[in-house]
């Protein structure tokens, strides 16, 4: 892949560029929401979006986008910009604290040191618990002034009081043709062969594609989990077998490539006849896995207990040893 400068903010994609003017325009006017919901699939690059989006709001010289050079820039590159923060996860953690929600909120409602405007975001958002949820709705029903950003991969699961007080920004898979162009121009001495695969593992999107273009392990790995899973679903293969051929360092990889193919199997069966019912609960169960293995829980004993209950959901006869971990509900 080309190489990337740390010292400049991330451009527009070109898949956003329609999404971007939208912003724009409201910005002009007035209309820019104080807190904004940037929502869509992983990989598809909201980050790079809301980045971008903090710097054009910060920025002391270009009101269409960020001139990258400005003292308001280069602060915010930097990653020191006193009017900018950002909430995060933190490492070994399941949830975003309450705490860390008020104090994001408590900055937010500061005045600036320079009199403009402020600017937090929320990355993802998804991982609030309640508590955190209710600290932020008080934020947003007495607006500070400063505008929130915040990311979702699974806005519908987010309480309907909170997506009411945002304005929605949605970002789709973009079209294959405008992904493969950027995937050709990113990494210029791949094959398309290999972009293809990268994709079609990706589910069309692009930043996951460039996960698996890095890493060929990864991607050969990718394309095994693929076929294991139309093994087990046939009742061909031993569930606990094939948790074991997850890696440790591939759990978090798997289960959301494993909640993507479910999607994508509710309108591409592929052939095979699965009951929708079972690949809906599949791809909310391994969304609900990715959290529990943040958690003291072996990641390998979720993945045993995720793949037997969804075999179990086939009808098909389960030739397993029983997994020592029940999962929370079945699937």
């Amino acid at each position: 892949m080309k190489s990337s400068d740390d010292d400049r903010l991330p451009a527009v994609l070109p898949w956003q560029e329609s999404l971007w003017q939208q912003v724009i325009a409201a910005h002009h006017c007035k209309r820019l929401a104080h807190a904004l919901l940037l929502s869509g699939p992983n990989g598809v690059g909201k980050r790079n979006f809301a980045q971008r989006l903090a710097g054009m709001l910060l920025c002391h010289r270009d009101e269409d986008s960020a001139c990258g050079t400005c003292p308001s820039c280069r602060q915010l590159i930097a990653g020191g910009h006193p009017g900018f923060v950002r909430l995060t996860r933190e490492e070994g953690r399941r949830d975003i604290s309450i705490d860390a929600v008020r104090t994001m909120c408590a900055a937010l409602a500061m005045t600036s040191h320079d009199g403009r405007i402020k600017v937090a975001l929320l990355d993802p958002v998804d991982a609030m618990n309640q508590s955190g949820v209710n600290a932020l709705l008080k934020t947003l029903e007495e607006p500070s002034g400063g505008v929130l950003i915040l990311i979702s991969e699974f806005p519908l699961s987010l309480p309907a009081t909170l997506r009411s007080r945002c304005q929605i920004l949605r970002f789709p898979v973009p079209k294959a043709v405008e992904t493969g162009q950027w995937l050709s121009a990113e990494f210029p001495d791949s094959s398309a062969a290999d972009r293809a695969i990268a994709l079609k593992l990706s589910r069309g999107a692009p930043f996951r594609a460039v996960e698996f273009l890095r890493n060929p392990d990864l991607m050969a790995a990718a394309t095994l989990w693929q076929d294991m899973m139309l093994e087990l679903l046939h009742g061909r293969y031993d569930p606990v077998d094939a948790a074991s051929q997850i890696g440790s360092d591939q759990v978090a990889t798997y289960l959301d490539w494993l909640a993507g193919w479910a999607r994508d199997a509710l309108s591409k069966p592929e052939g095979v006849a699965f009951d929708r019912r079972l690949l809906a609960r599949l791809g909310q169960a391994a969304f609900d896995a990715v959290r529990l293995i943040k958690s003291n829980v072996k990641p390998q004993l979720v993945i045993e207990a995720l793949l037997i209950e969804m075999v179990r959901g086939t009808g098909a006869k389960v030739v397993a040893r029983q997994s020592t971990l029940v999962a929370g509900g079945g699937l």
